[in-house]
């Protein structure tokens, strides 16, 4: 499966919130999510440009394989491989066993919505302006972020990490204080 995604960053919740509404798009939930991303010691799968994320959204959880980053037309294809996880204890004592160590811990608001073939998430990180991500087919990504109102020049292709690290933000232990 590949994972073609778009971000637009320094957004206005409450406007973008109305114009995805306004254009037909069915708001599913709004969750905490927390990512924790594995590797071993050695940072094996990252020097691959690999991740291996272990994930909750709500009351669910996945695990997630993502490979290698292509350069599409107007966003980023990555492979991604991902399925549900019944016991996450379990998983982490396994992934444990197998020498792999959680060495990112990321915490997001994640307001996700629907429209024919887009997926539009609004995440919000502690301590950076809220961002939209769009996923689907470039072209629909395109269309979309035009009747959004905005500009593909106002776009990102840069990862979280990335997007992170021009805030100045420590991105590997990153959590909503209490």
């Amino acid at each position: 499966m590949q994972e073609i995604e778009l971000k637009i960053l320094k957004i206005n919740l409450e406007e973008v919130n109305a114009k995805l509404l306004a254009l037909g798009a069915k708001k599913e939930a709004t969750v905490l999510v927390i990512d924790k991303t594995f590797d071993f010691h050695t940072h094996l799968l990252a020097k691959k440009n690999h991740a291996l994320r272990l994930r909750q959204m709500g009351d669910k959880f996945f695990i997630t394989y993502k490979g290698g980053v292509q350069k599409g037309k107007i966003a980023n294809i990555i492979e991604e491989i991902e399925t549900s996880v019944g016991d996450v204890k379990i998983f982490e004592q396994i992934l444990k066993k197998l020498g792999l160590q959680c060495y990112k811990h990321r915490e997001k608001k994640r307001t996700s919505y629907i429209l024919p073939n887009i997926r539009c998430e609004l995440d919000e990180y502690p301590g950076i302006p809220p961002y939209l991500e769009i996923e689907g087919p470039q072209n629909d990504i395109q269309n979309i972020v035009e009747e959004l109102g905005f500009d593909l020049k106002n776009t990102t292709r840069a990862s979280i990490s990335k997007v992170l690290k021009k805030y100045n933000i420590k991105s590997d232990d990153l959590k909503f204080k209490e």
